[in-house]
């Protein structure tokens, strides 16, 4: 989701400075960006690292503040978008606290680690308290975050503990922080963007071989194969669901996130796709229904013990 939105923002005029994890992403970035090539800046980013987050924040308020053509291009920093994401699945019961741990550390302190190190630029250049006297653009801030789903309205899916418990931790940091902003008089809205199923992107991929790691670890910690053994059949509906949900194309996140950032005030959130929309209906219903409907749709059974 980062991937195309970093793009779409570069072709529609933004100055974007990608903060990239993988080594091939610069020329897979630069491949798909076709309008506007020049407005990609590139630096390594690892968000679990307080040490990669530092240094990303360097480059970007060196280029942001420093006299050169990308400072006059961009005249300073005007948004904070989160995009980097994990998304781990496995039975709450046996799910490894390591991978707890790792889940919470992206999706969650991976997010507040980066805007805390980017907010004091992000206030010198659209005011709220800044250092370096007024603002240098005459527009509002933004930090977006990627939630998921309905929000914190979900149903909470099945096996889906570890990620879930990440993505609404988010959503509460997003809500306070958002409110605090408006309490100080400054010009900063926060968002989330709540996608559904999405695709194509990497998490199938990436979320298999997480999972042959997961049941690993779980044999390793128990000393068997009992968590594999009570619910490998059960992932594996799960997995086959995703896999058959058609998705919304990766492409209306992006474009989204556009639109996010071009509101003078944004919402407070976001959905895309149909599934996002009709999350949070399905979790206002009453608890039996809503239960059935999750169980039902996911998993085809019906009923309980």
């Amino acid at each position: 989701m980062g991937f195309w939105t970093a793009a779409l923002l570069a072709d529609v005029g933004y100055v974007v400075i990608a903060g990239c994890f993988l080594d091939d992403s610069e020329s897979k970035l630069k491949a798909q960006c076709r309008v506007k090539p020049e407005n990609l800046h590139f630096v390594k980013l690892d968000v679990t690292s307080d040490e990669s987050v530092r240094a990303a924040e360097a480059f970007t308020r060196n280029l942001v503040l420093a006299d050169g053509p990308a400072t006059k291009a961009c005249g300073g920093l005007c948004g904070i978008v989160n995009c980097a994401g994990v998304g781990f699945n496995g039975p709450a019961e046996y799910f490894p606290m390591d991978m707890y741990k790792k889940q919470m550390d992206v999706n969650f302190f991976g997010y507040v680690r980066v805007v805390q190190a980017f907010m004091p630029l992000l206030r010198e250049c659209v005011g709220g308290g800044g250092s370096s006297g007024g603002p240098k653009l005459s527009r509002r801030g933004r930090v977006v975050f990627i939630g998921t789903g309905g929000g914190v309205l979900s149903p909470a899916p099945p096996l889906l503990s570890a990620y879930m418990a990440s993505k609404w931790a988010i959503e509460a940091f997003c809500g306070c922080m958002r409110l605090e902003m408006q309490l100080t008089d400054c010009p900063i809205d926060l968002c989330m963007l709540n996608p559904g199923f999405v695709k194509p992107t990497m998490l199938m991929e990436i979320g298999l071989k997480m999972t042959a790691s997961m049941w690993a670890s779980c044999a390793k910690t128990i000393g068997s194969n009992k968590a594999q053994d009570e619910y490998g059949a059960l992932l594996t509906k799960f997995i086959e669901f995703s896999a058959a949900e058609p998705g919304t194309h990766v492409s209306e996140v992006a474009k989204t996130m556009a639109t996010i950032m071009a509101a003078h005030r944004p919402n407070a959130t976001y959905k895309v796709g149909p599934d996002s929309m009709a999350a949070p209906i399905v979790g206002l219903l009453p608890t039996a229904v809503r239960e059935f409907i999750v169980k039902f749709s996911m998993y085809k059974k019906v009923g309980s013990v």
